[in-house]
């Protein structure tokens, strides 16, 4: 195993950029949940003659499902924040090696190294031989 040590002033870097990163998302989540519940109310009455429940139908799945994207991005952040707390922030929870920095740049909420994600991934042994 080789952990990775970040210094408490690096640390404390990962964890501003990790909680800019909830803010947002929380405030998007609020947002996309009064948007899904003000989509009843998005057709005005002289159009609500039962051809636009398909598409108010369709919109609301749109918005149900970034709603459930925003809050596994959210929960991936929060568990982030406590492996900086914990001091296993940037070690791959799999095989316990450190993630590249390039991909806790790209993505700091990672949880695992690339080789691990990857074959995390349903379906991506499939393609392992293309």
């Amino acid at each position: 195993m080789n952990p990775v040590r970040f210094s408490e002033e690096a640390l404390a870097g990962w964890k501003s950029i990790l909680l800019a990163e909830a803010a947002g998302l929380r405030k998007a989540i609020d947002l996309d949940r009064q948007q899904l519940d003000g989509r009843a109310d998005s057709l005005p009455p002289a159009f609500d003659d039962g051809r636009d429940d398909a598409a108010i139908d369709a919109l609301r799945d749109i918005d149900v499902a970034e709603l459930e994207r925003r809050s596994t991005q959210l929960a991936e952040v929060e568990a982030a924040l406590q492996r900086v707390e914990d001091g296993t922030f940037g070690v791959c929870l799999s095989c316990g090696e450190a993630i590249d920095s390039q991909r806790l740049h790209a993505a700091p909420q990672s949880a695992r190294c690339i080789g691990c994600q990857s074959a995390a991934e349903p379906g991506r042994a499939e393609f392992s031989s293309l």
